[in-house]
């Protein structure tokens, strides 16, 4: 529930008035078309859509279907938001990357609602209607995530937990590198050499959201972009 209120006051960035409960109970927001980034989308079903999905479609189960299996095969490395940690560290395994490469800092993506949502808007977001494309699409992904051969190896997992506990060091340490101007040294462990987080690596770490988004857009399609917002 705590997600689906996020993903619904997500909103607020085309009406700042607009409230999760606001949004899930007026079918003409839900269902209205709308522009994000120059992409005319809606708010149902909007994973499929960002993946191409045709919405004249949203009704036709078989359609649907057909088409998260035609998609799904084609993603080589699913990254699973509730497994980002170890997403990583099978993408550092498998291109051979530094822990330099995979290290990051948390953004705050939306701000929730302070109140619940009612238990007719809860109905909502969890009926056929309104969630079943997308959920498919999620379990399509979750399967072709967990099917992946490292995740089967418990020497992976213990990997992942050290990362983790690696990740949330580094940006502490990096909050003394920006106070200090100096680098600082993590020494090796049997994951990796000695480890220099330097000014350089803690600022792109602490970029803002936005303009990390940028560039990695533009690095992604190979030339300069005009994008469809400008970082404040």
């Amino acid at each position: 529930m705590k997600s689906a209120i996020k993903y619904y006051a997500g909103y607020r960035a085309i009406n700042p008035n607009a409230s999760a409960e606001s949004v899930i109970s007026n079918r003409d927001v839900l269902y209205k078309q709308r522009n994000q980034g120059g992409v005319k989308t809606y708010l149902h079903l909007v994973q499929l859509q960002w993946l191409g999905f045709d919405y004249n479609n949203r009704n036709n189960l078989t359609a649907i279907k057909e088409y998260i299996s035609y998609i799904v095969p084609k993603i080589d490395i699913p990254i699973l938001s509730d497994q980002f940690d170890a997403s990583l560290v099978i993408l550092k395994r498998r291109f051979n990357w530094d822990y330099t490469d995979i290290f990051y800092q948390s953004y705050v993506v939306t701000k929730s609602d302070s109140q619940p949502l009612s238990a007719s808007s809860i109905q909502t977001i969890l009926s056929a209607e309104v969630n079943l494309g997308d959920h498919l699409l999620y379990q399509a992904v979750n399967k072709t995530w967990w099917s992946q051969p490292e995740v089967g190896r418990k020497e992976f997992w213990e990997e992942v937990s050290y990362f983790k506990e690696l990740n949330q060091r580094v940006t502490d340490i990096c909050r003394t590198v920006g106070t200090t101007q100096r680098s600082y040294t993590i020494v090796h462990s049997q994951y990796h050499d000695n480890i220099t987080i330097s000014l350089q690596l803690c600022s792109f770490l602490t970029k803002s959201k936005c303009n990390l988004v940028q560039g990695t857009i533009r690095y992604a399609l190979g030339k300069q972009t005009k994008l469809g917002w400008q970082c404040k």
